[in-house]
């Protein structure tokens, strides 16, 4: 996702960003900032997560996002093939 934001980012600045000097040095710093932060979120609320939830707790977590994606995988099965 970083990758694309950047992309997005680069294109959506365009000429603009280019007519000043060091818009790029802040962009890359800017986009490299967000996804640091937002990388020490996702840790640090599994490392949080982690010592709350139980076994029991993630035992339910899995079997349903195994129902979720299971459903949906059928789903997209099912219209791939009323398509063909």
């Amino acid at each position: 996702m970083t990758i694309l934001a950047f992309a997005g980012l680069v294109a959506g600045l365009g000429a603009a960003a280019a007519s000043q000097p060091g818009a790029a040095y802040v962009l890359v710093a800017g986009v490299f900032s967000g996804s640091l932060l937002w990388w020490v979120f996702l840790a640090s609320a599994t490392a949080l997560a982690r010592t709350r939830v139980t076994a029991r707790v993630t035992r339910w977590l899995d079997l349903g996002s195994g129902a979720v994606l299971l459903i949906w995988g059928l789903r997209i099965a099912w219209g791939a093939l009323a398509t063909a």
